[in-house]
């Protein structure tokens, strides 16, 4: 049985809990959640110069399942 949401793409700009935790769930239903972030990441990271060195346990748990990308628009 596939998984109820294959097939669907949903790209995730949002930052704090509600919207990474909303889009966390719909990758566990099965979406392709692209996760867009700025080079300094989000709130919830610790605010270390590095983004990839500083994944605490919840962005790593609310992330989870999710492809990501960094952009910058300057």
């Amino acid at each position: 049985m596939a998984p109820i949401l294959d097939g669907i793409r949903v790209i995730d700009l949002s930052t704090g809990i509600a919207g990474p935790g909303s889009s966390m769930y719909l990758a566990d239903q099965g979406a392709d959640v692209v996760r867009i972030e700025t080079p300094r990441g989000h709130g919830s990271q610790g605010g270390s110069d590095d983004p990839a060195l500083d994944t605490g346990t919840g962005f790593s748990v609310q992330n989870r399942s999710k492809r990501s990308l960094t952009l910058d628009l300057r």
